[in-house]
């Protein structure tokens, strides 16, 4: 008994002083962000006379032109963080074949991973029709993306929040 009770003192000791000898840091935790940079339609830098069509538009363009240029971070600042994306697979009425991602980690590996390496060079909406009720809007658009022409084939929710509009939503292969 006096043996363990021994080992367990020098144990000790040698822990304490080991915990001593460490070097003490003295750097100065790095202050908090003092603002945060604007997303969705606040980000893009359009003039303050631009009209909400106009704003809406640029948000579903920017969409387009970010995933061409592969920037991911400019892409997830126009989602919001519960966001979704749904592939059709060419069946609008039947969602049992549906693909989705769900959230703002699942969007950012869908570009990743399935979006970025197809190398698509042009992906502009065209055609929109454009409905806002309040603070929500949806657009419905033709896919344009290479030689890929869906008329129709694009559905787009967004959501204003905090005065800014955002993309929430966008469901696509909807052609049958």
């Amino acid at each position: 008994a006096p043996y363990s009770l021994h080992r367990i003192i020098v144990g000790s000791l040698m822990v304490a002083f080991l915990a001593s000898c460490q070097p003490k840091s003295s750097a100065i935790p790095p202050d908090p962000p003092t603002s945060i940079q604007p997303g969705g339609s606040c980000g893009l830098g359009l003039p303050n006379d631009v009209s909400l069509e106009e704003t809406l538009t640029a948000l579903v363009a920017a969409e387009g032109a970010h995933v061409v240029a592969e920037d991911i971070d400019a892409l997830m600042a126009l989602w919001t963080q519960d966001s979704q994306v749904v592939n059709a697979h060419n069946t609008p009425n039947d969602s049992v074949d549906d693909q989705v991602w769900d959230g703002a980690d699942a969007l950012r590996h869908r570009y990743r991973y399935w979006v970025f390496p197809s190398r698509p060079s042009v992906a502009p909406p065209q055609d929109l029709m454009i409905d806002v009720v309040g603070d929500n809007a949806t657009i419905r658009s033709t896919t344009h993306i290479n030689n890929e022409i869906a008329p129709g084939g694009d559905l787009w929710e967004l959501r204003k929040l905090n005065g800014c509009w955002y993309l929430a939503r966008l469901t696509y292969n909807l052609e049958q």
